[in-house]
């Protein structure tokens, strides 16, 4: 039972950051809350990232929609967030970006892998 809350409860918080900041984007483009101008190509991504993160937390094709998002940050992580490349003074910022990715990362595969709790286990539990 402590085992079974323990990751739906992972499986709530993991894609809690997708959900945000998509939600947050959407909304300064909207203009509900003020912030900066994102290109459209953001406003997509964070649409994707909203949809998909609230599939996760309710866990609706959980190994396929966490598949998504794990494709999805690992990209992310070595795209946007290159330490590596960037001047000492930016290095911090980065680092700190690419590692949450990777932790991020981490937890989907680990919803993959157990998959436990998700809307498609519990239907076919009760057919």
């Amino acid at each position: 039972m402590t085992t079974n809350f323990l990751i739906l409860a992972a499986r709530i918080c993991i894609p809690s950051v997708f959900i945000a900041l998509g939600i947050e984007r959407i909304m300064v483009y909207l203009g509900i809350i003020t912030g900066p101008e994102f290109s459209m190509g953001t406003i997509a991504f964070s649409a994707f990232e909203l949809a998909v993160g609230l599939m996760v937390a309710f866990g609706w094709k959980l190994r396929f929609t966490a598949g998504l998002l794990a494709i999805f940050i690992i990209l992310d992580a070595f795209i946007s967030h290159p330490f590596w490349s960037v001047s000492s003074i930016e290095f911090h910022a980065q680092y700190l970006h690419f590692s949450k990715n990777l932790s991020a990362f981490g937890g989907l595969i680990l919803l993959i892998w157990f998959d436990i709790y998700s809307l498609d286990k519990r239907k076919e539990a009760s057919e």
